[in-house]
């Protein structure tokens, strides 16, 4: 019959209205968090919806623990409950739950140690913990230091065969024998990416 999957489960859909400030165009990313939350990316901020109303999340400048950007493009949660926000011009920024903050971290021109560009595409956390941050000009791993994070820096070189794949990173994934595998957008295949935690 009319609305009914083939494999016999007919959906459900309801347009959710009148709960706030609530997610308006396009949608480019969500997740569910281990407390039930649904988290919305859009070009307009970022969004939770607890199940009764929106909230909405938004860059502010005059606050530093602020989104780093509006233009979400992937959300990742970690081992620790935090998210993992991916912008498309304000870098990565890091939500707290238990804190309501976030942590941004971006490129800074001054620091080589700092994250290698500000267009994130995703973010990926390994079977080490260790988080993988996929941007439009390679990868890089954040390395927890003790003062502050650092940024251990991926990019292709095409005088090596073995170098990560040219252009935009659009997926990362660990395989059974902990290799991160990276995929690009401008190339074909994958390449993995080794890396010793010392």
């Amino acid at each position: 019959s009319e609305g009914q999957s083939p494999t016999g489960i007919t959906p459900r859909l309801k347009r959710l209205s009148g709960l706030g400030d609530q997610p308006q165009g396009r949608v480019s990313c969500l997740h569910q968090d281990r407390f039930g939350f649904i988290w919305i990316g859009t070009r307009s901020g970022l969004f939770r919806f607890d199940g009764y109303e929106f909230r909405r999340f938004l860059q502010d400048r005059d606050d530093p623990a602020s989104l780093g950007d509006n233009r979400i493009r992937h959300i990742m949660e970690d081992d620790q409950g935090r998210l993992w926000i991916s912008t498309s011009g304000g870098g990565v920024s890091c939500y707290d739950p238990g804190t309501d903050r976030f942590t941004v971290y971006q490129h800074d021109p001054e620091n080589p140690a700092s994250l290698g560009d500000n267009a994130v595409e995703l973010t990926y956390q390994d079977r080490k913990g260790n988080i993988w941050v996929g941007l439009r000009s390679g990868l890089d791993i954040l390395n927890w230091g003790q003062e502050e994070a650092t940024f251990l820096h991926f990019r292709h070189d095409p005088n090596q065969d073995q170098s990560l794949v040219k252009g935009r990173i659009t997926g990362v994934a660990e395989g059974p024998e902990g290799k991160i595998w990276a995929s690009g957008w401008r190339s074909a295949g994958a390449t993995p990416a080794s890396w010793a935690r010392s």
